[in-house]
């Protein structure tokens, strides 16, 4: 598992390291969690990105499902429904 402080970092490890899943926020410092999971799906449609956001936005939450996020979770994330999206993505 990997952690990054901010967007552009997280986009830095994903190039390097090419997790198959990943949790992105929606708010990020430097680069927003909407614009990396464009990056990530331009260079890498297959990959499963999973979008975390503690306002519960549903435009937002629409963006990203029309960018191809895998799903949509608030914060506090509930375990229940973060095993739910995980396994959706490995299904």
């Amino acid at each position: 598992m990997f952690t990054a402080e901010n967007g552009r970092e997280a986009l830095h490890i994903f190039r390097e390291e090419a997790p198959p899943v990943i949790l992105s926020d929606i708010k990020m410092p430097v680069m927003d969690g909407v614009t990396l999971l464009q990056a990530i799906k331009q260079e890498s449609p297959d990959t499963e990105v999973i979008m975390v956001t503690g306002h519960g936005d549903m435009d937002v939450a629409i963006q990203c499902l029309k960018l191809d996020a895998a799903d949509f979770i608030t914060k506090p994330i509930n375990d229940d429904a973060l095993e739910i999206a995980l396994k959706r993505v490995h299904s």
